[in-house]
């Protein structure tokens, strides 16, 4: 729901749970369902991102998203990082059988800095949502803060197959 609330914004979201109260509150069965739940975000979801509500409720879909290869290099204006990134989407069946599918998704390519002493992710540096396409994409980026991770889909809105490869620690030229 995150991912949905980010794409087609939160007053959306919250017009489709208010519209499902509206038509449900105080009233006798039958109860709404998910898919009561279902249709009214599909209303109020752009055309041109339906195939998130397909892709979020209506299959099951899984994608296999991994940050290849992250370098940074000091520059005039601060830091240029070059992050190479991988990315495919499958649908799977009810019994697990997988099947490639088109991939044509707005995924974040994202750089963070040096994670503070006990935390595991550090702040944002540079966040960036690109329509990825194709299986593999390169993507540069020039920042004042040195970034220390690099990733793709850095905060695991997608359903993927090994979450672990997303980010990796940058490497320096």
């Amino acid at each position: 729901m995150y991912y949905l609330k980010d794409m087609i914004g939160e007053q959306n979201v919250n017009a489709a749970l208010k519209n499902l109260v509206d038509s449900f509150a105080y009233r006798e069965p039958p109860y709404p369902n998910a898919n009561e739940l279902v249709n009214r975000l599909e209303a109020q979801t752009p055309d041109s991102l339906r195939y998130l509500i397909r892709d979020l409720f209506k299959k099951i879909t899984l994608f296999d998203n991994r940050l290849l290869e992250a370098t940074t290099r000091k520059v005039n204006e601060g830091y240029e990082t070059t992050v190479k990134v991988q990315a495919a989407k499958m649908y799977s069946d009810s019994v697990g059988r997988e099947r490639p599918a088109l991939l044509d998704d707005w995924i974040e390519i994202g750089l963070l800095a040096k994670p503070a002493e006990g935390k595991k992710y550090g702040k944002p540096i540079h966040i960036q949502r690109f329509r990825i396409r194709k299986k593999e994409n390169t993507y540069t980026f020039v920042t004042s803060q040195k970034p220390w991770q690099a990733g793709i889909d850095p905060y695991y809105y997608l359903v993927d197959r090994v979450p672990e490869d997303n980010l990796k620690k940058i490497s320096e030229n």
